[in-house]
């Protein structure tokens, strides 16, 4: 369980996939896909169905970008519990709880000075960090009860037919765990693979492979992304995939869905 609250905060404040838009009129050009803008308001809900439960998550997040190499993020979260009582899972009793939940910030930073308040596409090698900060109940089963502090690079690969690849790689690491945490020690690469429209929409799948130091095994799962924005500044993403379950004990990999809004807007920072 504390796996699934850490996790989803490591990521929350990178939920909108890929930052590309509808340039000329058959093509997709990413360098203006949204309008820039210097703050950014994003709110998702996910559904992350486990063999053991079911959490919702509902993410709120802000971002604010300093100048067009440096942002900085912040997300909060509304956590609903719901956990049957199971010998098999070892759940003594029913798990009905909801509220406030962990709370994460981030920061970015591209050397390549291509950074507004959209989605994160640098055309040169990029850089992010995020820590999660226990302030949901751990006694209510509300947090991860756990420090976690992640570091990724990523970067751009603009190809032929309005297709990018965007590599990804990343480590992240729980500390000052309290007696509920689920102690994270994990390096990752991702593949995000996308294809853009001219009509401001993008679908795309991310494979996500990794290694868990912590239970020396394998971390396997994936995301697919069906998104479209608007010239106002809006945008809208659905996501579906797993979350590998390397846990002890587990029978299958979870199930998420995730639906999340943005919008950005005010004086874009200098270029």
């Amino acid at each position: 369980m504390g796996r699934l609250i850490t996790l989803a905060f490591c990521s929350a404040w990178l939920l909108c996939a890929a930052g590309v838009n509808a340039g000329e009129e058959d093509t997709a050009n990413i360098a203006d896909f949204f309008p820039d803008g210097r703050h950014r308001l994003d709110v998702s809900y996910s559904q992350v169905e486990g063999f053991d439960g079911d959490v919702t998550l509902v993410l709120p997040a802000y971002t604010y970008s300093f100048s067009r190499q440096l942002r900085a993020s912040l997300v909060t979260s509304y956590v609903e519990l719901d956990f049957p009582a199971s010998e098999e899972f070892g759940i003594a009793e029913e798990i009905d709880e909801s509220g406030w939940g962990d709370t994460a910030i981030g920061f970015q930073y591209d050397p390549g000075a291509r950074l507004t308040s959209g989605a994160w596409v640098p055309d040169t090698l990029g850089f992010y960090s995020s820590l999660v900060l226990p302030t949901g109940d751990e006694d209510k089963s509300l947090s991860g009860d756990a420090w976690t502090a992640e570091v990724g690079a990523g970067w751009l690969l603009d190809l032929p037919l309005n297709f990018l690849v965007i590599p990804t790689t990343a480590y992240r690491k729980s500390f000052k765990s309290g007696d509920a945490a689920y102690q994270l020690n994990e390096a990752a690469v991702g593949l995000g693979l996308y294809w853009l429209f001219p009509i401001r929409a993008w679908l795309g799948i991310e494979p996500y492979l990794g290694w868990d130091f912590e239970r020396d095994t394998d971390i396997d799962q994936f995301r697919i992304y069906a998104g479209k924005s608007f010239a106002n500044g809006l945008a809208v993403e659905i996501q579906w995939g797993t979350q590998d379950r390397t846990d002890q004990g587990s029978v299958r990999d979870d199930d998420v869905l995730a639906l999340s809004l943005s919008w950005q807007f005010g004086q874009a920072p200098e270029p």
